[in-house]
Order: C-alpha cells, then sequence, then structure tokens
C-alpha cells in the first residue's frame, strides 16, 4: 500500500531514530514521498514569484525577489511543534516566497497588489508588521492559493507563503537565525539564551522606530540594549561571524539561465557553496540528496532557491553566509546613541529582469502558458479593449 502525504508527515513529526549508516525503509520512504509533494510546490512558486516581480516592475518598487522550497528540517520541525495540528499536507508555506523592500510604504503597496490580483486567491494575510510577534519579528505574510494552469484541471490546489518586508526587518530576522545557529539555540523557534532574545526583542522596536513605526518608549530600550550589548557582548559577537564563512559559486555563463540554486552549508568545513541547475528534476534529486546525506551530518544544511541572477543570492539568503552586517550596523548606531533620524540604508535597485537586448527571445511563450508570460491585469482594470477583469 502506497504511503499518503498526510502518513508521511505523521513519521516525519517522530524523532526518527536512525542507528548506524542505513536509514530504515518506512523513514526513507516517508522522506521520499514528503520531497515528491515538495517538488509539486515548485510551480506554483515560480508563477507567484514571476506576478510579484511583475507587480515591482508596474509600481516601480525596488527590492529583491527570492523564492525557496522549505527544507525537510524546517518541515519536521513544524510538525513536531507541541500543542499543534499541523498537517504535511496542509502545510501553507511548503513553497515561499520573499521580497525584500526598501520601505515600509513599498511593503504596503506590494501586498496592495497582491490582494487585488484575480491570477490568485489570498486566503490568509497576517500583518506583523502592524502587530508583531512575541519575539519581535515583523514582516507582512500573505498566503495564496494557486490553482491549475489549465480550467477544470485535478491538479492539487497548492498554498504558497509570500513574505514581505523591509531591508531592516529582513536584516533583524537574518541576525536571529544566524546567532541561532552558531549558538546551536532555536531562537527563532523562542528558545535559547533569554538575554539574546530579549536584545532582539528591543532590536525590533527600536527598527520600527527607524522606520516610523514609534512607540515613545526610545530612551529607556536604548539604555536597555546598551546594557544588554555590554553584558552578552552582542557586538563583538556578530563581528565574528561573517569571517567564519568561506564561500564557493560556480562560474555561471552571462547567456545562461539557471532554473534553480542549490545552497549547501558544511558545518564542518564553515564553506558556503552555491550550485546552479538548469534542469528542474536535476534540481530536486540534489536536494533530496543533499539533505539524505545532511540527516547523517550533524549542523549541515540546504535550501533549493529560485532567484534571478547568483548576486542576489546572498542578500535573500545572508543567514547562509553568516551576513549580519547591517544588524550589527544597527546595533552600534543605536548603543553609540546617535540620533536614529541619521540612521540610513543603501537602496536597493529596482527588480529588473535579466534578459539582455542582444539574446533572442524564445517564440515558446507564443504556443504555451509560461511563467515569463504578459503582466497580470489587476481587478477592475481595464484591458486594451475597455473591458474589465
Amino acid at each position: 500500500m502506497t504511503m499518503t502525504v498526510r502518513q508521511a508527515g505523521k513519521i516525519l513529526a517522530t524523532k526518527m531514530v536512525v542507528e548506524g549508516e542505513e536509514i530504515p525503509a518506512e523513514y526513507l520512504e516517508a522522506f521520499t514521498v514528503a520531497n515528491d509533494w515538495r517538488n509539486l510546490h515548485a510551480p506554483a512558486m515560480k508563477r507567484i514569484r514571476w506576478h510579484v516581480k511583475a507587480f515591482m516592475r508596474i509600481g516601480a518598487i525596488e527590492g529583491d525577489t527570492s523564492a525557496r522550497l522549505k527544507r525537510m528540517p524546517a518541515i519536521r520541525d513544524k510538525l513536531a511543534r507541541p500543542r499543534t495540528n499541523f498537517k504535511l499536507d496542509t502545510l501553507q508555506d511548503i513553497g515561499g516566497c520573499r521580497a525584500i523592500l526598501n520601505s515600509i510604504a513599498d511593503v504596503q503597496r506590494l501586498a496592495e497588489f497582491v490582494d487585488q490580483s484575480d491570477r490568485f486567491e489570498v486566503w490568509k494575510s497576517d500583518n506583523y508588521i502592524v502587530e508583531p510577534k512575541l519575539d519581535g519579528y515583523r514582516s507582512h505574510h500573505l498566503c495564496l492559493k494557486v490553482h491549475g494552469r489549465r480550467p477544470g484541471s485535478s491538479e492539487p490546489v497548492k498554498s504558497i507563503e509570500l513574505q514581505v518586508r523591509t531591508v531592516l526587518q529582513h536584516a533583524w530576522a537574518t541576525a536571529v537565525e544566524a546567532v541561532g545557529a552558531v549558538r546551536r539555540e532555536n531562537i527563532k523557534g523562542g528558545m535559547g539564551d533569554a538575554a539574546w532574545r530579549h536584545l532582539f526583542v528591543m532590536m525590533s522596536e527600536e527598527i520600527a522606530e527607524i522606520e516610523g513605526l514609534s512607540d515613545g518608549r526610545s530612551e529607556q530600550r536604548r539604555r536597555e540594549i546598551k546594557e544588554l550589548d555590554r553584558s552578552i557582548g552582542a557586538s563583538d559577537s556578530l563581528d565574528s561571524l561573517a569571517h567564519t564563512i568561506q564561500y564557493l559559486k560556480t562560474a555561471i555563463a552571462s547567456s545562461s539561465r539557471p532554473t534553480f540554486f542549490l545552497l549547501r552549508y558544511d558545518a564542518a568545513e564553515r564553506m558556503v557553496t552555491v550550485e546552479p541547475h538548469y534542469v528542474d528534476q536535476k534540481a530536486f534529486q540534489s536536494y533530496y540528496d543533499a539533505e539524505l546525506a545532511d540527516e547523517k551530518s550533524r549542523g549541515n544544511d540546504a535550501v533549493l532557491v529560485d532567484v534571478t541572477e547568483i548576486e542576489t543570492v546572498q542578500r535573500a539568503f545572508p543567514n547562509y553566509f553568516r551576513d549580519v552586517g547591517l544588524f550589527r550596523e544597527t546595533l552600534q548606531h543605536i548603543v553609540s546613541g546617535k540620533d536614529h533620524r541619521n540612521f540610513s540604508v543603501r537602496p536597493q535597485e529596482r527588480s529588473r529582469s535579466n534578459r539582455t537586448r542582444e539574446e533572442p527571445v524564445s517564440p515558446g511563450w507564443l504556443h504555451t502558458n509560461r511563467f515569463e508570460g504578459p503582466r497580470p491585469r489587476l481587478k477592475g482594470e481595464k484591458d486594451k479593449r475597455g473591458q474589465k477583469k
């Protein structure tokens, strides 16, 4: 009898003790079923990212976009959370997209574009910028239902989560993950050193004030941040993180267009490698193989991502590179007592297509509904004939 996705999820939620080199057949089947289910989210995930890029071009919104298939360890952690009822076949963020923008206003504008689109259904919206999580996390999450590409398709509806956040909010989230990884503490999950967790809560509030969301308690908060920084040596710890990682990437011809990049972190070597993949199935297989290998190696990590170009990888996934420079700069600005009105972040460039003029455009889009099709129209927007969607 074939194992169902839900049954595979129940097995993944257990501790899955492996003795010796060989993984038990039941575990391997569960891992394979879950991996296949995850791979089915890739087309919908890429569609959402393409639409987000289109919205950004329409609105002249500057920033980076990226997408990723959720890591198996993260899936397992979520399924195993106490006092929850998560099921593998209904997880909302197996396929995830992210937009990192320059300002709160840009975040609000992009969220409005997405909410008004008729290309997908926004079935859930969590604005953690207006109402941040208790740990200080801030981002706007939109959960989207993506139907099959053809009317009447029996293809299961996929849920894709879109996260829209500012550069500073992304720097905060990156620092939380990077510090947690180095300290081997799940700070992101609300565990680990209490002083570090409290520092991140205070820094989240300070960043909110920098971005114009003041709560009027800055002086007291800054004194507390300064004392926390001194007592746990936060600035020095953050400064040392980026110097512990080496980075290798495969050379890519300017004319080539990888469909995915596989990021791998080797804890023993303190090395990050970025591998381009040009065929989806080979990318999925490499991801599967990497995660199976990582089951036996504590601290190693892998994630399969979709970005426009390899240069975007480090900006979109800086936690893999322990890149906490912007967060540390923000912390030092606060500790030194400087006015937050004098703090600024270098703006990102506008999201652009990576196709150059000299390259021939494939005629394939004339015959198939590819991801890079006509830009999406919004609800109520008229087409060239004056008809509304």
